[in-house]
């Protein structure tokens, strides 16, 4: 059980640091459009 712990915190500290670099990069990009969101949020999939 440790080991999935410990998987879970490094998946979860990955997506915190993650998410909002690749919201960024969108928006620079001129991809994300009225704020609506095609995809499902890294939290909903833990």
């Amino acid at each position: 059980m440790e080991n999935l712990t410990e998987l879970y915190c490094l998946m979860d500290d990955f997506c915190k640091d993650f998410e909002p670099k690749m919201h960024e990069i969108l928006l620079n990009n001129g991809s994300k459009r009225d704020g609506v969101h095609n995809s499902v949020s890294g939290d909903f999939i833990f």
